[in-house]
């Protein structure tokens, strides 16, 4: 597995999913309207098929998510992480419990990147922990009635946010694990 992580992929993969699926979505309600007011009386089907056929690109965000999640936790991988990326991927899956566990894949994928960078004395910048800390919070008030819509794309800019600085951290890391370890000179 290559240790670079690419901006483009996780960021372009997300969002063409999440437009794709907006465009389907917007088509498929318009079928259902249009549909129901010719035909009221007929189960608009082929309307309601539409709508699972926008839910395919919402399937390329969550694989590209998981993704994400994966390598960010393989990239600090050294026995002192807190938790594996299989781990952090697969809780991500349990009904209810992922209100809670997107905070410690987030917040705490931050919190120990920096350990990570500290114990290897890497002269590296640290990851904004409260950054990684507004997007879960970003996504539970989601549910807030009226404010949800515009609360979803707060949550998509900070995880736009949230994948620049991963990956750019990720990045480092791996530059900074080839970079050659140089002695110093002795003056003599």
């Amino acid at each position: 597995m290559p240790n670079k992580m690419s901006k483009g992929f996780y960021i372009g993969g997300y969002i063409t999913g999440f437009v794709l699926s907006t465009i389907l979505f917007i088509i498929a309600y318009v079928a259902v309207l249009f549909s129901v007011s010719q035909h009221p009386n007929d189960p608009p089907l082929m309307a309601l098929g539409l709508m699972g056929i926008a839910m395919l690109p919402l399937l390329l965000c969550v694989v590209v998510y998981c993704m994400f999640i994966y390598r960010m936790w393989a990239a600090i991988q050294d026995g002192q992480a807190r938790m594996t990326p299989g781990k952090a991927v697969g809780f991500m899956f349990i009904p209810f419990f992922n209100l809670y566990w997107i905070f410690p894949v987030f917040q705490g994928f931050a919190q120990d990147y920096n350990k990570y960078i500290a114990r290897r004395q890497l002269n590296l910048p640290r990851l904004d922990e409260q950054l990684f800390l507004f997007y879960p919070i970003s996504i539970l008030c989601t549910i807030i009635p009226f404010l949800g819509g515009l609360i979803a794309l707060v949550s998509v800019v900070l995880l736009i946010l949230i994948i620049v600085k991963t990956c750019d951290a990720v990045n480092a890391l791996a530059t900074a694990r080839q970079a050659p370890m140089t002695m110093p000179n002795a003056a003599g």
